[in-house]
């Protein structure tokens, strides 16, 4: 029997975020912690506004230069994110971490089949997905 693996594929200790304003900093996000195993689903719930989206926006490290994140680490895959470079983080995103929106009418085209559009993101992070493979996600 294959010994299960418990280490998380994600993982953010004591997430701080603040975004600079004219009227001064505004902490938005303060001390989240969260760990994420493979296969889990995971639901992160709160109002409007409460720091869901820059959260794991912070994690993916695509929030703007205004922004201000701390974090003790954010780890994925076992790999320490937390100042990784730009282009380290362009080659994660997509292959490695990818996010669906909250508004998923603003994220999927509810003209297009969800193959089709699954298949374009792949094919922009893969540049080793073959043209069979691509054609099997469009469906």
């Amino acid at each position: 029997m294959k010994p299960v693996d418990l280490s998380p594929v994600l993982a953010v200790e004591n997430l701080s975020v603040s975004f600079r304003t004219e009227e001064g900093r505004r902490h938005v996000v303060d001390g989240v912690s969260l760990s994420i195993r493979s296969g889990e689903a995971v639901a992160i719930v709160g109002e409007s506004g409460s720091g869901k989206s820059v959260t794991l926006l912070a994690a993916m490290g695509v929030l703007p230069p205004t922004a201000m994140i701390k974090a003790d680490a954010i780890t994925l895959n076992g790999e320490d994110i937390v100042g990784a470079t730009d282009a380290r983080l362009a080659t994660l995103r997509g292959t490695e971490i990818s996010m669906v929106f909250q508004n998923p009418m603003a994220s999927l085209n509810p003209t297009m089949r969800i193959g089709e559009q699954v298949s374009e993101t792949v094919a922009v992070h893969d540049s080793n997905a073959s043209q069979e493979a691509l054609t099997a996600l469009a469906g």
